[in-house]
């Protein structure tokens, strides 16, 4: 079995209800996974602020944690 993919319900497990697409609170952080071609993953950590004003490619614009 690989593990080039991260799940849903994987970032779950250790950090419960996910506040927004693929993002999970962690502490005072955010922590955000995507899962990109060839095997690889992809993780972004930041405030909410700094999440909020990512631009990602993979959904329809700007990520909007609440």
């Amino acid at each position: 079995m690989a593990f080039n993919e991260v799940t849903a319900s994987q970032m779950k497990k250790y950090f419960g209800k996910p506040v927004a697409w693929h993002t999970y609170k962690a502490g005072k952080n955010y922590v955000r996974y995507v899962n990109m071609p060839k095997g690889k993953v992809e993780f972004q950590i930041g405030t909410k602020a700094g999440l909020n004003a990512y631009y990602s490619t993979d959904e329809d614009g700007t990520l909007t944690i609440k």
